[in-house]
């Protein structure tokens, strides 16, 4: 099954979770797709490429790839593949523990600062011993705490994860970490109403300042930078995928006319909104 199929096929919990082995027939290549669910690949042999919200990944053996719920991803052709692919949403996260709960958020919350990690040779076999052990409970037949084994393998996976990125182990007692998480978070939530980088300090307790020190220090970036990235990302996905004329999108993110849109779309991409509109028309996505 195609990944991208993942959002019209029914099976355990409504396919909220959903594993497999990687092979040729696991992508179409070489067309975009949104990524209907949380998904990790762990790759444990063959190489390839992938776009991932505008941004190029060279893939090969060892690589962790993360992908957010939402996020486009595109595979270039050639791509070849071996290892494991995993998706799941939000109602299966509940299954897992808390404990488990700001790991998942240090990866997915920001997932374009993680999207791939590269594992050691300390690393990497465990992880495969895992995913193997994870696929064989998924196809083995149902029984009737099915679901909570494959949380709790979910939940180790995405520990290491965390713990390979340095999150976890250096970070999740940090309380400067815990407002950039709470930051983003806030984005999540609010970036389609709120662009201003004092509304989102005021609400930490922080001067803009150092919202902007504390961004700047754990994801390379500064608080407006952050704002305007995910503005960016969501507008892609609405000129590409959304019926909705220019003008609508514009003011569906909050932007006072479409003239402020389109100048603030085409500072960040070099193009007018029209212009990246119609290049995928063009091509029929």
């Amino acid at each position: 099954m195609k990944i991208q199929e993942l959002s019209t096929a029914r099976s355990m919990q409504d396919l909220a979770f959903y594993i497999s082995g990687l092979g040729a027939d696991s992508f179409i290549y070489d067309s975009r797709h949104r990524n209907p669910y949380h998904t990790i690949m762990w790759v444990t042999g063959g190489q390839g490429a992938m776009n991932i919200d505008g941004s190029d990944y060279a893939v090969k053996a060892s690589d962790l790839l993360l992908m957010a719920a939402g996020q486009l991803y595109q595979v270039a052709p050639g791509s070849n593949f071996q290892g494991y692919i995993l998706s799941f949403g939000d109602p299966f996260w509940e299954r897992t523990p808390a404990s488990a709960r700001n790991c998942k958020a240090s990866l997915f919350n920001s997932a374009r600062l993680h999207q791939l990690l590269t594992l050691d040779e300390s690393n990497g076999p465990a992880m495969t011993k895992l995913f193997a052990h994870l696929l064989d409970e998924y196809t083995a037949d149902n029984y009737s705490n099915k679901p909570d084994v494959m949380a709790a393998f979910l939940k180790i996976i995405i520990i290491k994860a965390a713990n390979i990125k340095s999150l976890l182990t250096l970070h999740t007692n940090n309380h400067d970490y815990r407002l950039y998480q709470r930051f983003l978070e806030l984005i999540g939530q609010d970036f389609t109403r709120q662009h201003s980088v004092v509304s989102y300090a005021r609400q930490l307790g922080l001067s803009t300042r150092k919202l902007t020190e504390i961004c700047k220090l754990y994801g390379g970036e500064g608080a407006k930078e952050l704002i305007n990235d995910r503005l960016i990302v969501e507008a892609k996905r609405l000129l590409q995928f959304s019926v909705q004329p220019v003008k609508e999108i514009s003011f569906s993110l909050n932007f006072a006319t479409p003239y402020q849109f389109s100048n603030f779309f085409k500072k960040h991409t070099r193009q007018s909104p029209t212009a990246y509109k119609k290049q995928f028309a063009e091509i029929g996505i």
